[in-house]
């Protein structure tokens, strides 16, 4: 466990250079790192709260990618979904 730890602490670290490669590789915006808590919870930085209307309450979805995971808002889907019906 503690060597999984090291290595987690370190890619925090390196933050910066990971956010360059993830964009390179996947046309992706990087906009921080978050750590996951007790509970499995984590904080949405501020800014992308800001920027994507995030608020308190707000249900978002939670898409595997692949290796990924995305995280949609319920009103995107809702819009998506009413676009394909059209």
């Amino acid at each position: 466990m503690h060597s999984q730890n090291t290595f987690f602490n370190k890619a925090l670290n390196m933050n910066s250079m990971i956010c360059m490669i993830s964009m390179k590789a996947k046309n992706s915006i990087c906009c921080g790192s978050v750590k996951v808590g007790s509970r499995g919870q984590v904080v949405i930085p501020l800014d992308v709260r800001k920027k994507f209307d995030i608020k308190e309450g707000d249900l978002l979805l939670v898409v595997e990618n692949g290796s990924h995971i995305k995280l949609l808002k319920q009103d995107v889907l809702t819009k998506l979904v009413k676009e394909l019906g059209d």
